[in-house]
């Protein structure tokens, strides 16, 4: 099924509504608890920040009742952090991957009077160290991917 947004507009969005990120237009540059969240990249400021991009997703079947198509989305969220906060990128991460095994089922999720269904967000692995953002800032970057089921209402 087509989504009005990108599956990391809606996936940013559920981040915000469960205070795991906030959104850098209400929060200006945002603070380190903030972490807000930047849709496909990341800007010069502020450090301690989230990205969300779209990946690979995998088609699975269609729905034998509704004739319906089945994707899961592929997703990858990164965090950057202070040289001085590598734990704190990674902690960040951590607490999400708990959250979507725990706490979400079929959150509902709002953008712009669009309604969408979040069926579940499902890891693909442990999270990424992928070193040092460079060649001048020197950031701790880490990433998380993952799968997504979502459902326009």
């Amino acid at each position: 099924m087509k989504l009005k947004h990108t599956p990391s507009e809606i996936v940013a969005q559920l981040l915000i509504d469960l205070d795991l990120s906030s959104d850098p237009e209400e929060t200006g540059t945002g603070t380190v608890s903030d972490f807000p969240i930047f849709i496909a990249f990341f800007p010069d400021t502020p450090n301690n920040s989230l990205c969300i991009s779209d990946t690979d997703g995998v088609l699975l079947s269609r729905d034998m009742v509704e004739g319906e198509t089945v994707d899961r989305y592929g997703l990858q969220i990164r965090s950057r952090v202070k040289t001085t906060e590598y734990t704190s990128g990674y902690n960040k991460l951590a607490e999400m991957r708990q959250v979507f095994s725990e706490d979400v089922l079929d959150n509902q999720v709002e953008i712009e009077s669009t309604q969408y269904i979040i069926h579940n967000l499902r890891v693909t692995g442990t999270i990424l160290v992928s070193g040092k953002e460079s060649p001048q800032s020197k950031r701790n970057l880490f990433s998380l991917n993952l799968l997504a089921t979502i459902h326009q209402l």
